[in-house]
Formats: structure tokens, sequence, C-alpha cells
């Protein structure tokens, strides 16, 4: 649960309280409390809304001259009409909250493809086994978190939108793009390629070292790199194919194709030919129906053989 108090500091708060009375003060920094406790993951509806008033309401007392029974102890002094209103704000500002810096997030299970939209108009095309989370902040930026793959086709808002990855961080303002950023395998690393538009890519790590893309271009964030590579030949179309169902790796590890299948096809795959993980392939597949035709055209050109087990498939040396 988010704590508007990481937005409006307590010193900030006692300061804008600074000319009320101690009475009237500490009236409101109740409010805040109630206000406070309040918030959710998601905008409260009408009927929670009037919940936490109610709390609220139960905190003022009525002046003996209001025209409703009183009880014969203290009498307390009628709450001024604006701190009512100061009370009010508070509230609303502490429930809008939860709803303006929620956390969306969506998933693509190995398998399966996931187009979603994102609140400020954004798309996300997610790739077998990625994950991207989506939050708008307070200020107008639009941060998105991703693990995988995705393709983004980012609506132009008065905030910057975001894209962190593991180890890099993608500065867009209106475009289309793809990035690739797994955090675990081999050849860890994020390629972010730019289909249309402008955007700047950087390590998390160096930020000012940070490069632009040009339409057409592929950069990668090496890990213990500073600064991004060069662009790269790598053609767009390729990089974006997976979107179409196609399976393209050109001068790809061995092992890192495999776990694209993997996910591709949601079945395990074992290289019991170890020397050849690191080994580079290029071969292409226009979408594939079945994974054994992969496994069996992948084999092939690898000089290795392959054969159906429980989960999924093996792939081994001749003779073996």
């Amino acid at each position: 649960m988010p704590d508007i108090n990481e937005h409006i500091p307590s010193e900030e708060l006692e300061h804008l309280l600074g000319d009320e009375t101690p009475e009237d003060a500490a009236r409101l920094r109740e409010v805040w409390k109630v206000a406070n406790s309040s918030v959710s993951e998601s905008f409260p509806d009408s009927a929670r809304i009037k919940a936490v008033w109610v709390r609220v309401e139960s905190q003022i007392k009525p002046e003996s001259g209001d025209r409703r029974p009183v009880s014969h102890g203290p009498r307390l002094r009628r709450v001024p009409r604006f701190v009512l209103s100061a009370a009010a704000v508070l509230l609303v500002l502490a429930v809008g909250m939860g709803y303006w810096t929620r956390t969306d997030t969506y998933f693509a299970p190995n398998g399966e493809r996931l187009s979603v939209g994102l609140r400020d108009g954004s798309a996300v095309e997610l790739n077998s086994g990625s994950e991207v989370r989506f939050r708008r902040s307070l200020t107008g930026s639009r941060v998105v978190s991703l693990n995988g793959e995705a393709f983004f086709n980012v609506e132009q808002g008065t905030g910057s939108f975001i894209v962190n990855t593991f180890n890099g961080v993608i500065e867009v303002v209106g475009t289309e793009f793809n990035v690739r950023a797994w955090r675990e395998g081999p050849g860890n690393r994020t390629s972010v390629s730019l289909l249309s538009g402008r955007l700047r890519l950087s390590n998390r790590s160096y930020p000012e070292s940070g490069v632009f893309l040009q339409p057409g271009e592929t950069r990668h964030v090496l890990s213990g790199e500073s600064v991004p590579t060069s662009a790269d030949a790598t053609l767009t179309a390729h990089a974006t194919a997976w979107r179409d169902g196609d399976l393209i790796f050109k001068d790809t590890m061995v092992q890192i194709a495999l776990d694209e299948i993997e996910r591709r096809f949601d079945l395990e795959i074992e290289l019991s030919a170890a020397s050849y993980r690191q080994k580079m392939v290029s071969v292409a597949f226009r979408s594939p129906a079945s994974a054994e035709g992969v496994i069996n055209d992948l084999a092939q050109a690898l000089g290795l053989n392959y054969r159906q087990i429980s989960n999924g498939f093996e792939i081994y040396e001749p003779g073996n």
C-alpha cells in the first residue's frame, strides 16, 4: 500500500498547519491520519469514501448552540468551516493518491503473447514469459518496469515515459520500439530497436552516458559497460518478428535460441552437448506450427540429433 506521506512529508504538513490553533491543527492531523490509512492500490468507490468521511465526522463534536440534543458534559467550540473544507481537501487528496500512484502488472505466460492498453493510452505487446509493471506518478511521469521482451507504442503525454530494465533506462517521448531484456540466462543485455520517433538509452548505473537512437537503429546495454553499444546492423524487422509469430535467430548464441523456443512453446529443452551452448547460429522460422519442427531444423543446422522426452525435447550428439 502506498504511503501518501512519501509525497507530502510531515514537515510540509506542519508548515501548512502553522497558522491554525492547536485544537484545529490536531483535528486536521487526525483527518490526515484517517485518510492515509484508507489509501489503496485502486480508486475507492463512493461507499468507501463515505465510510472514511463518517470516521472524520466522528471526530467533530457539536457546539451547544446546534439544533440537536447535546450531553451536559464539557462544551466544545464549533469547528470553523474552513477547517472542515481543509479536512475535505486532505481526504480527497489522500484517497486520490491511491489511484494515481497504483501499479498495474501484466504477465504473458510461456506459450502465450499478450496485448494490453496502459492507462495513459499507450499500447504494449508482451512476448511469451514477459512481465511489465506500469505506474503513473503524481508528476505525470509514466514508469514501466520490464523483464522480458515487449513492443511499445507510446502515446504522447505531458510527462515522460520511462522503461526500466534490469540494467537499462529508456526515456521516450512518443514512439514505437522493441525492448528485449531478460534478467536471467546467458548474454543478458538490454536491446532496444527503434521503429519510429526518438528515444534515449542509458545504463542504469551511468545515466549521464546515454545515447539517442534514430529510427531503424538497434543498440544494446551490456552489464559492466557504461555506454550503450554502437548502432547495430540488425534489422528492426528481425527484432519485432515475434509479433508475427516468427522466430528469427541471426548470429545468436544457441542457449539463447533454446531459451526463446522454450518460452514460445512452453516446454523444456535439454542440450546434452554442453559444448554447443556458446556456439552461434543463424536460422529463421516463419510462424512455426510445432516445436518439433523447430527443434528438428535447429538440430540439423548444428549437426546434432534430438528425441522427445516427457516434458519436451533433448538435443544430443550423434552416437549418444
